[in-house]
């Protein structure tokens, strides 16, 4: 069976499919969202909404995404993500010692590792940044079907100036010292252009990073944090 839910003043309308959870935008009436829902149940053929969810612990995050991120990402960038892992996975340790599994990490649990960070003197731009990394730690989860939903998308970012790089060889972006300014500059434009749409499209970063051949791209998402903000949370 599903639920109706509310999140940010929106209702959500939650069910099954085949182990998956899934979960459709509904408006503001609760009244809609309880239509949908029936109008979902209705229509789906039986049995597929019986399919208990997959029950993955949040362990096999250290081996199977730590492997990962080791296998395609270079060392400054593992560092990056890997820091990000270890220290939430930490946190829910402290603070949330009873939830094991994967789909037990709703988004009061990300809103709670955001105001830890809050409190460990982050600042909002900085904070912004862990949860964009965690984002697609997330993005993996679903990649490997581990999860339908991520619960950071669920999650206001706060409003930031655009932060720019010191010095030209402090740029995060592709710097390819060899090619004229123009070329440099045009290339940067360029890479800055696609990434953003495949990242605004949740395209795993880490893929994106080996398409575009970016070097170290959690950096260059500290200065060019290009996912899109979800409409509702706007």
């Amino acid at each position: 069976m599903g639920k109706v839910v509310k999140i940010n003043g929106e209702y959500y309308v939650e069910f099954y499919g085949n182990g998956l959870l899934f979960r459709k935008k509904a408006g503001t009436d609760r009244a809609l969202a309880e239509k949908i829902l029936a109008e979902i149940e209705a229509t789906t053929p039986q049995g597929v909404m019986d399919v208990p969810a997959l029950d993955v612990e949040i362990s096999i995050l250290d081996g199977e995404y730590r492997a990962y991120v080791q296998e395609y990402c270079p060392p400054q960038t593992q560092q990056r993500f890997l820091t990000v892992l270890d220290d939430f996975l930490m946190f829910l340790k402290e603070d949330f010692p009873q939830i094991t599994t994967l789909s037990g990490l709703t988004p009061k649990i990300i809103e709670a590792y955001k105001v830890r960070l809050i409190k460990n003197n982050l600042k909002e731009h900085s904070v912004n940044f862990v949860l964009l990394l965690l984002r697609n730690i997330f993005e993996f989860t679903i990649m490997k079907s581990w999860l339908n939903d991520n619960p950071t998308l669920h999650l206001k970012l706060f409003k930031t100036q655009r932060r720019v790089p010191k010095t030209e060889g402090d740029s995060p972006l592709l710097g390819i010292s060899s090619a004229p300014l123009a070329e440099k500059l045009r290339s940067r434009i360029e890479v800055n252009t696609i990434a953003k749409e495949l990242l605004s499209r949740h395209v795993d970063m880490i893929k994106v990073a080996r398409f575009l051949n970016i070097k170290d791209i959690a950096r260059m998402m500290y200065y060019e944090p290009f996912f899109k903000e979800r409409e509702d949370l706007i």
